[in-house]
């Protein structure tokens, strides 16, 4: 059965003018740089968006521009990734009212509610806001790992349609894809395993790397699942070095470091994020230089 969300959904970058403002002509710019390079899906106000440095109102903004620029083409898919239920219902139907098709959601953090209020969650947000959730795995940032037994109390409710999972266990993972329902959507979240999980059973990435090669990782995606996986493999294998260069702290002003180093530029990141150390610079535009990307001097 095809699944709504699948291929190489972009995790966005939310750009930003020097003096802070949100920079809607670019971030109309990188969404159109990402269509052209074939992806299926956006992300925004996720990580790389950097939902903890904005406003709800900013968010929703966000996820407007970006639904009208791809004019229907792909889903786009807002970050809720709010501790508070009623806060995140209320974002949730925000992004519902200007476009979205989905929610991107978080287990509630900090509170560590139990495994009955964590699920009570994910269904009030879900039925309350009147867009589809997408569960997010990601215990580093949470705290609390969403492991199948956790996750076979989710399958089934209603509008909890799929999970992006950043767990590194991919046998766990692919646990999770033999034992949800046929039209769940399991996506990964670990740009530098995207094509191992693809092999394990995930339908797609929601990837940073796709600001920095889009091209590429739609090529790892297509050629895994209907070409050469061995050509797939090497892909992923040459952004290796790269990723790690700016996957690092303060995520993503490394990243967006980079993106200015191709040509790309989203602006800085907003404190408390701040730039990577000239160290961290070098590495980024030698890992960038390597793969010849490399724009900026």
């Amino acid at each position: 059965m095809p699944h709504l969300f699948a291929g190489v959904i972009c995790s966005q970058v939310t750009p930003f003018h020097e003096n802070g403002g949100l920079d809607e002509p670019r971030l109309r710019q990188l969404i159109g740089r990402q269509m052209a390079a074939g992806v299926h899906g956006f992300l925004i106000a996720g990580n790389c968006g950097e939902f903890t440095n904005l406003t709800d109102s900013e968010r929703v903004r966000a996820v407007a521009v970006s639904v009208d620029e791809v004019a229907g083409a792909v889903p786009v898919i807002g970050g809720v990734f709010h501790a508070n239920t009623l806060q995140a219902i209320a974002l949730a139907r925000g992004y519902r009212e200007v476009g979205a098709t989905a929610a991107l959601v978080t287990p509630p953090y900090f509170a560590k509610p139990s495994l009955e209020g964590v699920v009570e969650y994910f269904a009030t947000v879900a039925s309350e806001s009147g867009l589809p959730v997408i569960v997010y795995n990601n215990p580093g940032r949470t705290g609390l790992d969403l492991t199948p037994p956790i996750m076979r109390r989710l399958y089934g409710l209603p509008g909890v349609v799929g999970l992006k999972d950043c767990t590194r266990d991919l046998a766990m993972m692919a646990q999770k894809v033999e034992e949800s329902p046929e039209d769940f959507c399991v996506l990964y979240g670990d740009d530098d395993m995207f094509f191992a999980s693809l092999m394990m059973g995930a339908v797609g990435g929601i990837l940073a790397a796709s600001n920095l090669v889009p091209e590429m990782l739609v090529e790892i995606y297509r050629e895994t699942v209907s070409g050469d996986p061995r050509r797939a493999c090497a892909i992923q294998n040459r952004l290796l070095r790269m990723i790690r260069s700016w996957y690092t702290v303060n995520h993503p002003a490394p990243l967006k470091e980079a993106m200015a180093m191709i040509g790309w530029p989203a602006g800085p990141a907003r404190k408390p994020l701040v730039s990577p150390t000239m160290e961290e610079a070098a590495e980024i535009q030698s890992a960038l230089q390597a793969l010849g990307l490399l724009r900026r001097s």
